[in-house]
């Protein structure tokens, strides 16, 4: 269906510690190490080959993540490809989402809305700046703050299904969760 493969091996090589040549904050040349971070995730995103929301897409992400890690910890962009580049779609990819997480999918860790005040886009107009409309994205199309807690409370509602149907299949919490408590 699709490949992740390229971000499967990103989050391997995020989760290991580095050292890079880098600048102290008194100017001197120096190696920096880092730890790595071991709580790193997928993004499905949509392409070019459409939308990768739906359930069959993360179950197959969260079988190929889990070749090469212990859990999976799947991202979903409710815009971009997946709501086909119009801002008007993410609320359908979150009743998606809320529909699987209410089934108890454990995979799903996190989405991305695009979100602002007011809703749409603008391009900066040619009196500059100042003749912006207020609460109007420059970026990408989003959707209003009233659409978003709309979808903001209907997450919450399946994650809150979700975290019955676990206890109820005697799962306990899903397993980003015991990660958590282990560390």
């Amino acid at each position: 269906m699709f490949i992740v493969s390229v971000a499967i091996d990103a989050m391997g090589s995020a989760s290991n510690p580095h050292a890079f040549m880098g600048v102290t904050e008194q100017g001197l040349a120096a190696i920096v190490k880092t730890r790595g971070n071991k709580d790193v995730h997928v993004i499905l995103r949509g392409g070019t080959k459409g939308p990768n929301y739906a359930a069959q897409f993360v179950t197959e992400a969260a079988k190929t993540i889990q070749k090469k890690r212990e859990w999976a910890s799947i991202m979903i962009d409710c815009s971009h490809g997946n709501s086909s580049k119009n801002h008007n779609n993410q609320p359908k990819v979150v009743d998606d989402i809320c529909t699987q997480l209410a089934a108890g999918e454990r995979n799903i860790t996190g989405v991305m809305i695009e979100s602002h005040i007011n809703e749409g886009r603008q391009d900066i107009p040619d009196a500059g700046p100042a003749a912006l409309k207020w609460g109007v994205s420059i970026t990408d199309a989003c959707v209003d703050w009233q659409r978003t807690v709309t979808m903001l409370d209907n997450l919450n509602q399946a994650v809150c299904d979700r975290r019955n149907a676990l206890i109820q299949e005697g799962l306990g919490r899903p397993a980003a969760f015991e990660r958590a408590i282990e560390v």
